[in-house]
């Protein structure tokens, strides 16, 4: 695959770089600048607690090493996923998912750990696999694993992120109120912020699709309302696209099809062209879901008169 495996001491002077901390400040009652020094150079090492105070001084916490650091034996699980997903070739895809998928069932055959059985059922729902297992038993497994988890962390909004596609609506809603009232929640981590408005959003496209609106409606005034902001373009994009889709639901078609027109003319001019067709496609696909919607509600003696 061509990935570098990266040291923890590059990782963590990389880290440190990019939020503009200085040897002194980083090292401040923790160990002095000259260790640290050696320490991002390789030419020494730390103990496990000292490295974590370190850690705790940069945005990036010891929660986020899974996304953001290359161990040196293999890469993350997620890093993986995501360089499937990236990969232009129909047939290099499926080859590298199929290995992933077989890597996951072998880890947890080895070690019996719950986390790479969710991770076969995340590669099946991301990817859309065949595979001897029904959404349904996939999303029992899946709410029996969240059920006593009071804090979510990474892996778990990872894990709701992806499943919100087969989960029922009334249950996405309850773990969206167990996550946003959890005072231990961090939102001014970056991982954590993007997860949510992540999560979201898809609850919001899944709702649509299933033609639930008033529950898109009340996950979309959940978003109205939260004090952390998206902090992303595509959160942003995607919950001004969303609104416009409800908007011209809700009887606003002239308007809200003008918008769309101005935001897809805008992402051509702009030339950024994946999100370009995402609006495009998207808001076909939404026009095709409210117009079987019309149908559905017309009259029969509507129907019958034409």
């Amino acid at each position: 695959m061509g990935e570098k495996l990266q040291p923890l001491h590059t990782f963590y002077r990389h880290q440190r770089l990019a939020v503009h901390l200085s040897l002194t400040a980083a090292a401040v009652d923790v160990t002095t600048a000259a260790t640290l020094s050696r320490f991002e150079m390789g030419k020494n090492r730390l103990a496990v607690d000292r490295f974590l105070q370190l850690l705790d001084v940069l945005p990036s916490t010891f929660t986020t090493l899974q996304y953001t650091y290359v161990t040196h034996s293999d890469i993350t699980y997620y890093q993986r996923v995501a360089y499937a997903a990236a990969l232009a070739s129909t047939a290099e895809r499926a080859s590298t998912v199929t290995q992933l998928l077989a890597d996951e069932r072998a880890a947890y055959t080895k070690t019996g750990l719950i986390h790479h059985q969710l991770n076969v059922y995340d590669l099946i729902v991301t990817f859309n696999l065949r595979y001897p297992i029904t959404p349904v038993e996939i999303t029992a497994q899946v709410q029996a694993y969240l059920a006593p988890i009071h804090h979510f962390g990474l892996y778990e909004l990872s894990l709701i992120v992806t499943m919100i596609r087969i989960l029922p609506i009334k249950v996405t809603a309850g773990y969206f109120e167990k996550i946003l009232s959890d005072p231990t929640m961090d939102y001014d981590e970056h991982w954590h912020n993007h997860l949510i408005w992540l999560a979201i959003a898809n609850g919001i496209a899944t709702a649509i699709s299933h033609f639930a609106f008033d529950s898109a409606e009340r996950i979309m005034a959940l978003a109205r309302h939260l004090t952390m902001p998206p902090t992303d373009g595509e959160t942003k994009l995607n919950l001004h696209f969303y609104q416009l889709c409800l908007d011209y639901h809700h009887g606003h078609r002239d308007r809200a099809q003008a918008r769309v027109n101005q935001l897809i003319t805008g992402l051509d001019m702009v030339g950024v062209p994946f999100y370009h067709r995402y609006v495009r496609d998207g808001w076909a696909q939404f026009l095709r879901i409210e117009e079987v919607i019309t149908h559905e509600d017309r009259p029969a003696s509507a129907e019958t008169a034409h």
